[in-house]
């Protein structure tokens, strides 16, 4: 009987020892960020840098929830969304999602991100269009001055009048020491908006105003099965007004060669540019062309 108890308390501890060396391994990769939103998170990115901002938007927010255990990576998608409903015309939304990013990192720079250098100009300037800012590190402390006053007051055994030669320095003079950081960028201001910059559309004093525009052509494939509708473009308007880069926002599903027919057509249009406080700036425009049915 006594051994058989022993049997069963060997089988018991050998149960349970295994559990145990399973467990860490199984936390552990619970733990670890799932590959599949950061292939998530690199195929966001590329889709920004391409300017296909709505659905970069989208693989970001989906990025986002599943990188919820790295806030790292969670900061640099929450700086992506905001930069794309900022360039998608979506204020609110811009704001709300760069100021999540700021909560994310806390104490530490931009560098940690690793974004892109393309991007970083914008971010920055829309983190001061939005009064964001970033915390700062705390300045390092000084010794106490008690300490530095007893180690002065000491004399040298070699120089008895080392005291008079070296006159204990001024209070003030420790605060020459404080440099400023000099990997911290300047911080910008909306008096400092140079002319070509990217403005919102909604900060602008003054709109830009179609001078000259091009109908959009028709599509002869088209004509037969007489189709009609709108296409809405988001173009790209220069300080000088003219159409640098022209995005379909929302085209005609099924319908053939209408929404290039109206990127080409507002690509050729001209305005007068789009000024902030006298300056000329670059601004995004939604334009919406109609194609109705050809008799």
């Amino acid at each position: 009987m006594v051994s058989d108890h022993r049997k069963m308390l060997k089988v018991i501890l050998s149960v349970a020892f295994v559990c145990v060396a399973a467990f860490p391994p199984a936390l552990s990769s619970y733990q670890q960020t799932d590959p599949f939103y950061l292939r998530v998170l690199e195929k966001a990115e590329k889709s920004f840098l391409a300017k296909n901002y709505w659905d970069a938007a989208q693989d970001f927010e989906i990025a986002a929830f599943g990188l919820n255990q790295d806030s790292t990576l969670r900061a640099k998608a929450c700086f992506f969304i905001g930069l794309c409903h900022f360039y998608l015309q979506d204020i609110s939304k811009s704001e709300s999602f760069l100021r999540q990013g700021i909560e994310l990192i806390g104490d530490r720079s931009l560098a940690v991100l690793e974004m892109p250098d393309v991007v970083l100009p914008d971010l920055e300037k829309l983190l001061t269009f939005f009064d964001i800012q970033l915390a700062q590190p705390a300045p390092p402390v000084d010794p106490p001055a008690t300490q530095k006053n007893e180690a002065q007051e000491k004399p040298s055994p070699m120089s008895p009048a080392a005291d008079k030669e070296n006159p204990q320095p001024a209070e003030n003079e420790p605060a020459k020491e404080v440099q400023k950081d000099p990997g911290s960028a300047p911080t910008l201001t909306l008096g400092q908006i140079k002319e070509g910059d990217i403005v919102a559309l909604n900060m602008v004093d003054t709109l830009p105003v179609a001078i000259r525009r091009i109908p959009a052509i028709y599509p002869s494939l088209a004509r037969g099965a007489r189709t009609e509708g709108t296409v809405t473009v988001n173009a790209l308007i220069s300080e000088k007004g003219s159409v640098v880069k022209a995005e379909i926002i929302q085209g005609m599903k099924g319908a053939v060669g209408f929404d290039q027919a109206a990127v080409q057509a507002v690509r050729r249009w001209k305005f007068e540019p789009a000024t902030i406080k006298g300056i000329k700036v670059k601004v995004w425009l939604p334009i919406s062309i109609v194609f109705k049915r050809q008799e």
